[in-house]
């Protein structure tokens, strides 16, 4: 009895501690976002997102690392699992990208399996080829016709050795 005591007071401790870092992170996020529009203005900063800004470069950004920080800070469990580790934010639309900071709703929390999960990446990506992971991520607009066309004869090929195999 004395242990299962220990552990909610434990869990309650830890409660605490992460609305406390969650309060400091939205105050740290309003601070952002002021820095921001006295930087920049609203307009100013959308212009630049949707005329020069490429997917890889934000996601390089110091602005897309402090804004997935602060979100992840705010949320501090995956919100699909609840596990505590291995936060990564994921993007729900892409409607504001480079603006998250002031639509926070548009990104969602989740540990690294459930982002895998969420992009359609199974478990053993290490018995994916490079290439096969790009169309996981990306479907077949990263390939030319014949190397689709390639893809989908290998594939099929596989489908067909695995079920002879089965027969077996």
């Amino acid at each position: 009895m004395a242990r299962h005591v220990k552990q909610e007071l434990e869990e309650i401790n830890y409660q605490e501690q992460k609305l406390k870092q969650s309060k400091e992170a939205r105050r740290q996020l309003k601070y952002f976002q002021d820095q921001l529009l006295a930087k920049y203005g609203y307009e100013r900063l959308e212009e630049y997102v949707n005329e020069c800004l490429t997917y890889q470069s934000y996601k390089r950004s110091d602005m897309w690392r402090i804004t997935s920080q602060l979100k992840r800070e705010i949320v501090g469990c995956c919100e699909t699992c609840n596990i505590r580790y291995g936060l990564q934010a994921h993007h729900l639309t892409y409607e504001h990208l480079g603006l998250e900071a002031f639509h926070m709703d548009d990104l969602q929390v989740l540990c690294e399996s459930c982002h895998r999960r969420a992009h359609g990446i199974l478990y053993h990506l290490p018995y994916y080829t490079a290439r096969e992971v790009l169309m996981l991520l990306f479907g077949p607009m990263i390939l030319s016709e014949k190397e689709m066309k390639k893809y989908q004869i290998d594939r099929e090929k596989k489908r067909v050795e695995k079920k002879i195999n089965e027969m077996v």
